[in-house]
């Protein structure tokens, strides 16, 4: 994984404070999960290109700002928002004719759920080792295609015979 060195600004990080206890479980605050929720996708998003962090940002200020348009709101954005409302604006926008900010609500919402169930407390809570599961596979897969694994290996790692012509011929 690449780290680009990528950190959530101060603006996007209150954005996914108020928007994470709407998309994940109850628990999220239960378990004051939500900084660490955070701070695990900042770190997701430190490996994606700088044109997903760039849209990814451009997506949560739209989400921010057009919020204070809506007359129910008073001018206020949506981190600013009382739960209920804040809400309510993430399911105008999940269930928006718009594709843009349909996608938006459920691309985020995606990107925090995974933020959050990668937590260490959550995936011991749940029972989720998927690196036993990767080393149980991994084994089976060795004893079952190990030696057409190998051949191909070496059949790959091989001098290349048409280099050698070339190299013949110089």
């Amino acid at each position: 994984m690449i780290d680009s060195g990528y950190k959530h600004s101060l603006l996007a990080r209150k954005i996914l404070v108020a928007m994470a206890p709407i998309v994940c479980p109850p628990e999220i605050e239960d378990q004051d999960l939500i900084h660490a929720s955070v701070d695990a996708l900042e770190a997701f998003m430190s490996s994606c290109t700088g044109q997903v962090q760039s849209a990814t940002a451009v997506g949560l200020y739209a989400f921010e700002f057009s919020s204070c348009l809506h007359p129910a709101h008073n001018g206020r954005t949506f981190s600013q928002l009382p739960h209920d409302k804040a809400q309510a604006w993430f399911e105008l926008w999940w269930h928006s004719p718009l594709v843009p900010m349909r996608e938006f609500a459920k691309k985020t919402k995606g990107l925090l759920a995974m933020a959050y169930y990668e937590l260490p407390e959550i995936a011991e809570q749940l029972d989720y080792h998927p690196e036993k599961w990767i080393r149980l596979v991994a084994r089976r897969r060795l004893d079952l295609y190990g030696d057409e694994i190998r051949a191909k290996e070496a059949e790959n790692t091989e001098a290349d015979p048409l280099m050698a012509a070339l190299e013949a011929h110089r």
